[in-house]
């Protein structure tokens, strides 16, 4: 098996297929959208405490839906059909439920470390006052402020290596489950699933490359604020216009290309010689 071959049947299965697969990235945000519909109660004091209703929402609707998406998938590169409901079907609710728990379990321990730090930074930013934070990064920075922010920055994207490292191996997990295969079967295979991944990661270049630009727009906003500390007062610039510009960012660079990026995961999972080396062995008994 090579990684060429499948990065090869991921994307001629993409083109061929690219609307139907559109449509199901689409009904799969619909039912992410659905679980976090219960986040509107924030609006009222007093139904407030209902938007715990979304995480129990995600859990049991967009989890099962990922190990269906799988299925989805595989169904597609073996009969070149997309059955679009499947996405959404409740059959062996239980098996899928219990399945996505214990791999989302995982996933949460892989991403701790870049978890921890978002949350940590979040919080500095809205609580602790404008020179903590300076005197923070030029501290980090030997003393210049810039090279303090890039250096937390490359502590930042290591968190996130980690995260993408797990998430390539729950990946595989869940299109293997999808045919059936057993753990052992990419044993032998981890570093080409690795190489595949880290191509399916080049899906986020676009996006990524939006993002730094218009992180770049607003650090110039932010060395400017901090220039005027001559004046004696300094005001933090919005967020709020930069993140709408990642969301069109997100809509216009990255959605199209993630039915591309579950394809090599999905094509990975055909592609492995388990069954192939079964049937031998079973001959040759």
């Amino acid at each position: 098996m090579k990684i060429r071959q499948v990065l090869h049947c991921a994307w001629r299965t993409y083109i061929a297929h690219f609307g139907a697969l559109l449509r199901g990235l689409l009904l799969q945000a619909l039912v992410c959208l659905i679980a976090l519909t219960p986040l509107l109660f924030l609006s009222v004091p007093q139904a407030a405490p209902l938007a715990w209703l979304c995480p129990v929402l995600f859990v049991l609707l967009v989890l099962p839906m990922r190990q269906n998406a799988a299925l989805a998938l595989d169904c597609l590169l073996n009969t070149g059909v997309y059955p679009l409901l499947a996405v959404v079907s409740f059959r062996d609710y239980g098996r899928k439920l219990a399945r996505s728990l214990r791999q989302g379990l995982w996933l949460l321990v892989w991403g701790l470390p870049c978890l921890g730090l978002t949350v940590g930074m979040a919080l500095a930013y809205n609580l602790v006052d404008v020179f903590t934070l300076m005197r923070f990064f030029m501290s980090l920075g030997g003393g210049k402020f810039t090279q303090g922010l890039l250096v937390g920055f490359a502590i930042y994207a290591l968190t996130v290596v980690v995260l993408l490292v797990g998430m390539a191996f729950l990946s595989w997990r869940r299109h293997g489950d999808a045919r059936r295969l057993p753990e052992r079967a990419v044993r032998g295979y981890r570093l080409r699933l690795l190489g595949a991944n880290l191509v399916g990661a080049l899906t986020f270049v676009p996006f990524l490359a939006a993002v730094a630009l218009i992180g770049r727009g607003y650090l110039s906003q932010l060395v400017a604020a901090i220039n005027g500390l001559a004046t004696g007062s300094v005001t933090l610039p919005p967020l709020t216009d930069n993140l709408y510009l990642v969301g069109i960012a997100f809509l216009a660079l990255l959605c199209p290309l993630l039915p591309l990026k579950a394809l090599i995961p999905a094509a990975f999972a055909q592609a492995l010689p388990w069954k192939k080396a079964v049937r031998t062995e079973a001959a040759q008994a």
